[in-house]
């Protein structure tokens, strides 16, 4: 046996990360046994585990693989640590060291913040030279720089991160890095420096409209070089009015419209000056940005007097060009997603330009931006010299998260639409969840996170990625007394006349419930009790808040009284382009106020709280209410809609004999629509799960496998390499269908792989729970064999199937050490398994 995959915080070996909990968690492979009897975690401040900080002692039949530990964390520390395994057949196992570092936590900075005067049209750098008197043992730079920054020493890039210090709540909170810059520094003369962009944080950000200087008005950085020397001795390089700064070339930039950089500029020296800032600078939450894919293009021609680039799929992040260039040589290039005719377009971009421009003062180089990045698939590029060579890449820019979800059919379409959704979630997790990557949005929607949010803990380890933007909710919700808005972070829009209720609302049901859907899905995922802990007031706080508007409206406990966006992109109100559905916004809201007590009761019953009995009476009253006023004598007094009927029958919202009405109803409907849906972002995420639920598994593989409009094959069969924002933002011709509100990479309806993990292949997670999974396939025989792998805290859950004779179907599963799964026969039978490999045999028979 060995144990591998140690991580700290869902991180691999953190470096300057916020560790306020310290969760510790491990995976055990090649194993005899099935559980642990003995586990033991140990810390140290030296590689060699001597001179411990910590020591769990051995902890008998420990059935975790992960762990919370306690101790006093001293600034600027590297400690390491092990896990020691014994199980049930007597094999012993001792990891290799891991470690983590803290940052400066609580000691204060000596640093000042320091600017130049400000310039919108050329950025500046901000720089440091100094001597060193012998070749330092470590070096750690906290820096952080607003809007976004790139570090350098001795004219080196520092580290492999883009796009620092990310997107965050600026207003409430600094998040700074911390870079480990030994390597970079030598005895002698040394150069540090800090490179300054617009982004996020002052740049044009926020849609309908040209917002500016949401957060700050002036470029700033921050830093400390802390460099600790063999003997012991320590010195410290830090920003103030000593340091020099000089224009760059990096001209006009932002996260829309581009970068325009211009080599043959002169550098005109600036003066520095320091800069207040009252806002607190604390340790990083957001993972790395970085660079996971590189893409050559699958085609170049030419384009009248450019070059017409095509990368094969949809990418997050920019291209890079290599090659010789003259001086004064200008280079452009446009992004864009889509062609129209076969050529190049970009106006569902909106007012985005979407475009790098270089001048170069004539050498031999790569060049790429540094403060934007692009949604595309199609790059057109002007000014090169037809007579010179050039190499093009393009890379994926995301979040550091590692895939964790894996499902293979024998269908391709269906293949292919499970690369789709996961494509679509690694092209918007760009340290926060994005709506769309291209145009002049790429904002944090609340609404799309949360019904997303399982289908990306499936596919991808996203507990670290969304502990940050749940720390961002927090932020945003203490401004707005319990209310969620409708992204975050929330850009801070001044209310004026006509500005878009988007930014000054205080959200509403579906988008706020986020607060409630994330972490709930992440406790079921992770089984983290300190992060369900942690998250724990901001559910709470959701949920008080809708009960208190509740109490405003005519009926107890229903929320009918406020602006909802309702079935947001249905299909079922007669007119396509008004966006919210037909199914009633007052009775959408109602029944997610009950969803989302009924979370909070969950979690805090999990978390061992008393006042789970209270959420779990108003759980009961808002249900009553619910029934009471929309099941007069029993019978559903609204119009029913897909929507509807998926609502009620996956919360199980019905008086008594009612679900068996409820079902036919949702079928027929289904019939009079040609066997498809039209549902939205509501009903769309739980429609075949409500389906597969509810004695029709073959009507949700039906609406899967359609091949026409509306349908995720029909996408595929327009060849889309990303999930769309709308059913129809192709024609079958190809043509856009508008360009008002029309992304071609929208991840919310790729919630369906949520449908194919739990109900095709059967893996539903409760790693909070004694039992950590049920394992439930539902096989179809228009699909000869499928299978579904998920990587858990434990190890990886698989299940396979396929078909032995009309009636038979052979089901290979595979379950974790440590870990047990509830198996689920067609007839409703179950058995628990432990730990190993199991062939079961599914008798389909009606």
């Amino acid at each position: 046996m060995y144990i591998s995959r140690l991580r700290v915080n869902h991180k691999k070996n953190p470096l300057g990360f916020n560790l306020a909990k310290i969760h510790l968690s491990w995976e055990v492979k090649d194993v005899c046994g099935k559980w642990a009897v003995e586990t033991r975690i140990i810390v140290s401040e030296s590689s060699n585990m001597e001179k411990l900080v910590y020591d769990s002692g051995v902890q008998k039949n420990y059935h975790e693989n992960q762990m919370l530990v306690s101790f006093d964390l001293k600034p600027r520390t590297r400690y390491y640590w092990q896990v020691e395994v014994k199980d049930d057949k007597g094999d012993c196992a001792k990891s290799n060291p891991a470690w983590f570092e803290t940052g400066k936590l609580q000691e204060s900075w000596t640093a000042k913040w320091i600017g130049t005067e400000e310039n919108e049209k050329r950025m500046p750098l901000l720089y440091k030279e100094f001597e060193l008197k012998e070749k330092p043992e470590s070096v750690r730079w906290h820096v952080c720089g607003l809007g976004l920054y790139e570090a350098y020493v001795n004219e080196k890039k520092a580290g492999r991160e883009f796009l620092m210090p990310g997107y965050h709540c600026y207003d409430s909170f600094l998040e700074y890095q911390t870079l480990d810059v030994t390597e970079l520094l030598s005895q002698g003369k040394n150069k540090i420096a800090v490179l300054l962009g617009e982004g996020w944080y002052k740049g044009r950000f926020g849609f309908d409209g040209d917002y500016r200087n949401l957060y700050g008005n002036q470029k700033k950085c921050i830093g400390e070089l802390h460099i600790r020397y063999a003997n012991g001795q320590e010195e410290c390089i830090v920003t103030d009015s000593s340091w020099k700064a000089e224009e760059s070339s990096i001209c006009e930039n932002g996260i829309y419209d581009g970068e325009h950089i211009d080599e043959t500029l002169e550098h005109k020296m600036l003066s520095v000056e320091e800069i207040e800032e009252t806002r607190p600078l604390v340790e990083r939450f957001n993972p790395r940005i970085h660079k996971v894919e590189e893409f050559q293009p699958v085609s170049v021609k030419q384009e009248d007097e450019a070059l017409l680039l095509d990368f094969g799929e949809t990418v997050t992040g920019w291209v890079e060009i290599t090659g010789a260039f003259e001086t004064g040589q200008k280079v452009m290039m446009q992004y864009g997603e889509v062609l129209q005719k076969g050529r190049f377009y970009r106006d569902n971009l909106r007012t985005a330009k979407a475009e790098f421009t270089y001048v170069s003062k004539g050498k031999g180089e790569t060049i790429r931006p540094h403060f934007t990045y692009y949604g595309f698939r199609y790059v057109k590029i002007k000014g090169l010299n037809p007579e010179k060579e050039y190499k093009f890449i393009a890379y994926r820019i995301m979040s550091d998260i590692e895939r964790t979800g894996w499902v293979a059919t024998d269908h391709d379409k269906v293949n292919h639409l499970l690369e789709n959704t996961l494509r679509s979630q690694k092209c918007n997790f760009l340290d926060i969840p994005t709506d769309c990557p291209q145009r002049d949005e790429r904002m944090g929607w609340t609404g799309d996170a949360g019904i997303f949010a399982s289908t990306a803990c499936f596919h991808m380890d996203s507990g670290s990625f969304f502990h940050h933007y749940m720390k961002n909710m927090q932020a945003e919700q203490e401004k707005c007394n319990g209310a969620i808005p409708f992204f975050v972070p929330r850009p801070k829009v001044k209310k004026e006349e006509h500005t878009n209720p988007f930014y000054l609302d205080s959200g509403a049901a579906v988008w706020g419930d986020a607060a409630t859907l994330i972490p709930w899905r992440l406790y079921q995922f992770y089984g983290d009790k300190a992060m369900l802990e942690e998250q724990y007031p901001v559910m709470k706080a959701w949920v008080d808040y809708e009960y208190e508007r509740t109490k405003e409206n005519e009926i107890p406990y229903l929320w009918q009284n406020d602006r909802q966006l309702g079935d947001w992109l249905a299909l079922d109100n007669g007119n396509i382009n008004n966006p919210i559905g037909k199914t009633d916004s007052g009775f959408i809201a109602s029944v997610y106020h009950y969803w989302s007590t009924k979370m909070v009761k969950e979690a805090a019953e999990s978390l061992g709280l008393e006042e789970s009995k209270v959420y779990a009476e108003r759980e009961k009253e808002i249900r009553n209410a619910i029934l009471n006023y929309y099941f007069p004598d029993k019978k559903f007094c609204l119009e029913y809609t897909q929507t509807a009927c998926a609502l009620l029958l996956y919360l199980k919202l019905y008086p008594e004999g009612e679900r068996e009405v409820i079902t036919a109803k949702l079928a027929e409907l289904l019939k009079k629509n040609n066997g498809h849906l039209n549902t939205g972002f509501v009903g769309t995420p739980i429609l075949c799960m409500a389906l597969s639920e509810n004695g029709q598994n073959q009507l949700a593989y039906d609406l899967l496998l359609n091949e026409d409009y509306p349908g995720w094959l029909h996408e595929v069969n327009l060849g889309a390499t990303t999930v769309w924002e709308r059913w129809n933002s192709l024609e079958e011709d190809g043509s856009i269908s508008g360009t008002g509100m029309n992304s071609l990479n929208h991840y919310a309806y790729g919630s369906i792989a949520e449908w194919i993990y739990r109900y095709m292949c059967g893996l539903n997670p409760s790693i909070g729970e004694a039992v950590k999974m049920t394992i439930y396939p539902m096989p179809d025989q228009r699909f000869k064999k499928a299978e579904g792998s998920w990587r858990s805290v434990f190890g990886k859950y698989v299940c396979a199937w396929n078909w032995k004779s009309e009636q038979e179907v052979v089901c290979n599963i595979e379950v974790p050490f440590n870990a047990n799964a509830r198996f689920i026969l067609p007839d409703g039978t179950e058995e628990i398994l432990d730990c190993g490999k199991y062939e079961k045999i599914l008798n389909m028979r009606p």
